[in-house]
């Protein structure tokens, strides 16, 4: 070339400069559209686009996606000189800065919003699949831009995110026919990283196996070196890692632990349980939270029983999960408590069998874990010596909160309960439709033996927030454990004398024929049946997020009926234990404390006057007319006079006053007068000769 300018240098010269002065302008313009491009990324990541019009999102969200997919034109350059780049060159460039050159991780540390969480997911998913379908050839950007997109989701803490991503990735790989196995391997290498970086272990194994799980159609099986290796990676990273990791990270590995294409029964009984019955024996405080979220996570896989490893084995290495957990009800740390009683219940769930039928393999759950839990609570709630012995109100309040979640979940999977989809579909068989009702009439006399020892005095539970704590009464607790195992005998029409059903319509019915104002166990006991203590179950499965149960189905229970189960109660007890004349003294009750003002009588006789009328419209029919009793429609009928304020407790200004305050009060106020009103127009459309002139009463 030095000889060729010598000779020609008239000639070669121009050439030489006009090649530099190109080169410089193409440099000048990748540099000016990469710092538009990057600017763009983290707009797109910026909350404060969350508020900007939609068209104003659309388009940015659409610019930074042609930037990494389509021709790169003179347009986007940005200069309007006319000497914009080749599109490979541009696309590939934008991508590579995404990526390898850590945009991608940047933008992901600046969101701050839900939704720009989203924007940037989509748009590093989107050069995933470009770079598959561009970059075939070179596919070293491919592990960075899935790095970024593992990090994205941590930093998001967000399950739905997660699940979004993997069903985007795979519908993409499928639709595009690309190598989906060069983006498994890009997420195993992510879950491969160490040190502060592990967590990316979570979404990583949870992509890399959803992705594993839709290439099953094409192939015959997962290769075992592949499951071998996800379950190593996450095991080392929850079990192994120092610190230990957030559970919030832990859930983010949901899609793997449910999909029973990896977490199968053989997986769970050699490498899970193991590892986890050994870590929480080494390491309680540390691998309780972790083992809760696992533990919810595998719930929803519905293929796994976790029986034999909540007994011993007897041969020294038994896992025995159950009594692992169990002591951590009598922990000191309120914490460990709750995390107890919610694993418990976990455990519970693990119950699944396959069994060969007439009409070839049936799968349906199995009562066993169910068994063992429920046995275990019962026995702890009975001991009073021994490790396992439930002694305080505190420790009994967990074990209360266990058997509620045990009952709701027996109860929702009866026979001929809809499930909402294949997995929770499964119920148990019919066969054991007598072991339930055997497991009920335990747990409730249990129950009513243990509750009388709990006073109405506040323990608190720890939320799964870090920063909140709710109170409980443990006497609430257990008190909405027994309703709730009431319903599942009802379910089951195991009802009779002497079952556990009927020792605790005995619990019930106890104050009413003992009544006394002073120990407001009538308040408690028959005002509870009509407003119910809060769930604390329920009240738990709204934590999905922290609990990996993203997806928790709909339940029913006692109290998502209604009136209609409290009014079932109440006719049992007026026609099984026969408390009319109990109820009638203690409206008799009320009324001589009217005159002193005892707010507490009149509350406890207005609800008396509630069942009384609630029972009265419940059994009225045209074939069975009952009257509501004369002194019970004497305190009612008085509402209907100018002085009935002042002749009955029940419309007495401390009454109106307690309405104001009080739920219950309020509550009973206003059905005692609807219920009044169709009982009635029921008596006089009856034909039976009443008072044609008696008129509803309708208060003002």
């Amino acid at each position: 070339l030095v000889i060729i300018i010598f000779s020609h240098p008239i000639l070669v010269l121009p050439y030489c400069f006009s090649a530099i002065h190109q080169r410089h302008t193409m440099d000048e313009g990748d540099s000016n559209t990469l710092e538009l491009f990057e600017s763009t990324v983290l707009q797109l990541a910026s909350c404060a686009l969350d508020v900007a019009s939609r068209s104003k999102r659309a388009g940015l969200v659409e610019e930074a996606a042609a930037w990494i997919t389509s021709s790169y034109d003179d347009e986007l350059d940005g200069d309007g000189d006319g000497e914009g780049f080749s599109d490979a060159a541009g696309t590939r460039a934008c991508r590579a800065r995404l990526g390898k050159g850590g945009l991608g991780v940047l933008a992901a540390n600046q969101c701050n919003s839900p939704h720009s969480f989203k924007r940037i997911a989509t748009l590093l998913q989107t050069a995933v699949l470009a770079t598959l379908k561009e970059e075939s050839d070179n596919l070293e950007n491919l592990e960075p831009l899935c790095h970024a997109l593992c990090h994205l989701i941590c930093q998001a803490r967000d399950l739905s995110l997660l699940n979004d991503v993997a069903g985007s990735l795979v519908r993409g790989l499928s639709e595009a026919k690309h190598d989906d196995r060069a983006v498994y391997n890009a997420f195993v290498a992510v879950a491969r990283l160490e040190g502060g970086e592990s967590v990316l272990v979570f979404p990583a194994v949870s992509l890399a196996s959803s992705i594993l799980t839709s290439s099953l159609e094409s192939s015959n099986a997962i290769k075992h070196n592949d499951k071998d290796e996800l379950i190593n990676l996450f095991l080392k990273a929850s079990l192994t890692s120092t610190p230990f990791p957030h559970p919030i990270h832990v859930a983010l590995a949901t899609p793997f632990l449910t999909s029973d294409h990896i977490i199968d029964q053989a997986a769970f009984d050699e490498r899970l349980a193991p590892a986890l019955g050994l870590k929480l024996r080494a390491h309680p405080e540390s691998v309780l939270p972790i083992l809760e979220v696992i533990l919810a996570c595998l719930t929803n896989n519905r293929r796994i029983d976790g029986s034999k490893h909540m007994v011993d084995g007897g041969d020294g290495a038994s896992t025995n999960l159950l009594s692992s957990v169990s002591k951590h009800l009598k922990s000191a740390k309120l914490e460990m408590r709750w995390l107890a009683w919610k694993t418990l219940v976990h455990l519970a769930k693990l119950s699944y069998s396959e069994r060969e039928g007439g009409m070839g393999r049936q799968t349906s759950l199995n009562l066993e874990s169910t068994t063992l839990v429920t046995n275990a609570l019962c026995e702890a709630l009975t001991a009073t010596t021994g490790s396992t012995a439930l002694t305080t109100s505190d420790y009994r309040s967990g074990a209360y909160a266990a058997l509620e979640g045990v009952a709701i979940y027996i109860t929702n999977k009866l026979p001929g309960i809809n499930g909402h989809n294949e997995l929770s579909s499964l119920q148990f068989a019919e066969r054991d439709t007598p072991n339930i009702a055997e497991l009920a009439d335990k747990v409730l006399s249990t129950l009513v033996g243990s509750i009388v020892k709990d006073k109405a005095a506040a323990t608190t539970f720890a939320a799964d927030a870090p920063d909140t704590s709710f109170s409980l009464v443990a006497k609430e607790v257990g008190y909405t454990a027994i309703l709730t195992w009431m319903w599942l005998s009802k379910r089951i029409m195991q009802t009779d004398a002497k079952s556990g059903y009927d020792a605790a319509l005995n619990y019930l019915a106890d104050p009413v024929n003992k009544y006394s104002v002073k120990d407001g166990e009538f308040r408690f006991r028959v005002g509870s049946l009509v407003i119910p203590p809060m769930s604390v179950y329920l009240s738990s499965m709204g934590s999905n997020a922290t609990s990996g149960n993203d997806g928790v189905d709909a339940v029913a229970s006692p109290f998502s009926s209604g009136e209609v189960f409290a009014e079932s109660i109440i006719v049992d007890l007026i026609e099984k234990k026969s408390l009319l004349k109990g109820l009638e003294a203690v409206v008799d009750a009320a009324m001589k404390k009217f005159s002193t003002s005892d707010v507490v009588a009149q509350i406890d006789g207005a609800l008396a006057v509630f069942l009384v009328v609630l029972y009265t419209h419940s059994s009225f029919t045209s074939s069975k007319p009952i009257s509501i009793p004369p002194s019970v429609n004497k305190v009612i009928a008085a509402g209907a006079t100018s002085k009935g304020h002042e002749s009955s407790f029940l419309f007495s200004p401390s009454m109106m006053e307690a309405a104001r305050s009080e739920v219950l009060v309020n509550y009973i106020l206003h059905r005692i007068i609807a219920l009044h009103c169709k009982i009635t127009s029921k008596a006089l459309g009856d034909g039976n000769g009443r008072n044609k002139d008696e008129k509803p009463l309708v208060r003002v």
